[in-house]
């Protein structure tokens, strides 16, 4: 191996542009002089390279807490469906009546189809704003000491490769688009200056892709930006949401209680690994492939024996109860839940 030389005037040295230094790339430099004088020409290089040195991470990031995020859905899934009709551009699914269930949380249906797609977009059907949620503290340690800032966003998509239609047994029709928006998390670096996003449950309107440049995101799904808040502001909402009656209180009360059962799960894998979340992201491919297997196997398993093992049908009963006594009431206490959380944000 050849000792390294100056960029520019090619003397013996040891110093490297710091802001684009890895363990795959370095330019060296003699001097001070010499680092000024090659800019101009290293610039654009430089950039890239600290794109690349940033995206590597952040794509294992969104393929874990997508990953995440389908297996937790699984194991609280609380929709009975009957039938699922598969088209290239819509997927449609027939409910049952979820009143008549005694239990909120229900198999997932997943021999309703062999097509690992399809079952991706059932799991995130009409999910909105539970994804950054209920995997906040997730992502939290996975992008500790990454110089990214993290924003909640709400989306418009303007355009998409597939809708779900929802059909209920009395044969109201649901559509999850073109009526409703969408919520991905917004990563951005200053140093490069660059955006990305990590769409968890984009499948539900055939996006697949966890991460995504925003550029390109933007421009392939027509994208219009509604809102954007700083990351944790969904799970303060839906915390807030909980102490609605009715069904409220079960899709974000009793749902965030078993969601805490993720954290119980990472800080044992965390300490029984010897390693904490970040520097799992950065293993090399193997060990990484490894340590990622064994935390969702571990996540998965405290949610699943969780949700065997205690029973929410009082809770459920109570739910419904209040609902049938009081239609359309717990829709109107989350709206005044939300306007009160929102005022002034």
């Amino acid at each position: 191996m050849t000792d390294p030389t100056c960029a520019l005037c090619g003397n013996p040295t040891s110093t490297k542009c710091g802001a684009c230094e890895s363990t795959t790339y370095s330019r060296y430099y003699c001097s001070k002089d010499c680092q000024v004088k090659d800019w101009p020409d290293h610039k654009t290089e430089c950039k890239e390279h600290q794109i690349l040195y940033l995206e590597k991470p952040l794509k294992r990031i969104a393929e874990i807490v997508q990953q995440a995020y389908y297996d937790f859905r699984m194991n609280t899934w609380d929709t009975p469906i009957t039938r699922v009709v598969e088209g290239d551009s819509v997927l449609i699914l027939q409910d049952e009546l979820l009143r008549d269930e005694e239990k909120f949380f229900v198999k997932f249906p997943g021999h309703l189809t062999e097509s690992e797609r399809t079952k991706k977009t059932m799991l995130c059907s009409w999910i909105y704003k539970e994804t950054t949620a209920w995997m906040y503290n997730l992502i939290l340690g996975l992008v500790k000491g990454l110089d990214v800032k993290l924003e909640e966003a709400t989306v418009d998509l303007g355009t998409i490769s597939r809708m779900v239609t929802a059909f209920t047994p009395v044969g109201d029709r649901h559509d999850n688009w073109p009526d409703y928006f969408h919520n991905v998390l917004f990563v951005s670096s200053t140093k490069p200056k660059k955006k990305w996003v990590i769409d968890m449950a984009g499948a539900q309107y055939g996006i697949y892709n966890a991460f995504w440049d925003w550029t390109d995101y933007k421009t392939y799904y027509g994208v219009k930006v509604q809102a954007a808040y700083p990351f944790g502001t969904n799970r303060d909402l839906l915390k807030e949401r909980a102490k609605a009656r009715g069904n409220p209180f079960m899709t974000f009360g009793v749902v965030g209680i078993v969601a805490a059962q993720l954290d119980v799960a990472i800080e044992k894998w965390v300490e029984s690994r010897g390693m904490s979340l970040a520097q799992m992201i950065a293993l090399d491919e193997d060990a990484y492939e490894e340590a990622k297997k064994s935390l969702l196997e571990s996540m998965d398993s405290a949610v699943s024996s969780y949700v065997a093992t205690n029973d929410f049908d009082a809770e459920f009963k109570a739910a419904k109860d209040y609902e049938r006594m009081n239609p359309g009431r717990s829709g109107i206490e989350c709206q005044a839940i939300d306007a009160v959380f929102y005022k002034g944000r």
